[in-house]
């Protein structure tokens, strides 16, 4: 009995994120940085499929290429997406409903908030 919990257990974290594959629309906000681009709110989108997060949109000015990322069997995720200026880097979560995260460019930081 208990190994058969613990199988299921382990199959259904395995499986988390296909559950929350999709796309999910929202905005990035700059909330600090030393460069005049510091500054605003912007549309931002995450595609999620598997274990694979694509990240649309510019989170400030210079940094509209597309990022990319891996999603954990716990729903964390780390990406980069480039700048003119350097890599932006976002530490985060997806969820069924939503994609949050961290990032941190060379001149600014802020967060995005995501929602299906």
């Amino acid at each position: 009995m208990r190994s058969t919990v613990l199988a299921l257990a382990t199959l259904l974290t395995a499986t988390a994120p296909a559950l929350a594959d999709g796309v999910y629309r929202g905005a990035s906000s700059v909330a600090g940085g030393r460069d005049p681009v510091c500054a605003g709110v912007t549309s931002m989108n995450a595609i999620v499929s598997g274990s694979d997060i694509r990240l649309d949109g510019a989170v400030y000015e210079g940094a509209a290429a597309p990022g990319s990322g891996t999603v954990k069997s716990d729903g964390s995720f780390t990406a980069t997406k480039p700048s003119d200026k350097g890599t932006i880097t976002f530490t985060g979560k997806v969820t069924a409903n939503r994609v949050t995260a961290q990032w941190k460019g060379p001149d600014c930081y802020g967060a995005i908030d995501l929602a299906k």
